[in-house]
């Protein structure tokens, strides 16, 4: 028996359906979730209205829990870390 398990960003929790979501940014983003570093339970819910032929969308960087991603992770560290190049809008941040 061969058990794999696949997760993304928190050693210590386990959430599946979250793992099952897509990244993007911009106004493709369509949920928002709580902190997973809190004793409430995690949700993860529609930030607008979804139609139905819509994929759901998570953020890796635009997050509540991204300590600050949001000004130092931009494309090419999603590349190196997820292995993909996000779809527009792409960031890049360089150092001043």
């Amino acid at each position: 028996m061969i058990l794999a398990l696949d997760q993304r960003g928190w050693d210590d929790t386990f959430v599946p359906w979250y793992d099952m979501m897509n990244h993007r940014n911009g106004d493709y983003l369509n949920t928002e979730s709580n902190s997973v570093k809190t004793d409430e339970p995690i949700y993860v819910r529609a930030s607008r209205n979804i139609d139905a032929d819509e994929q759901i969308y998570t953020t890796y960087n635009m997050c509540k829990d991204c300590k600050g991603r949001a000004e130092t992770y931009g494309t090419p560290e999603i590349l190196r870390d997820y292995g993909f190049v996000e779809n527009y809008p792409r960031r890049f941040i360089f150092d001043e």
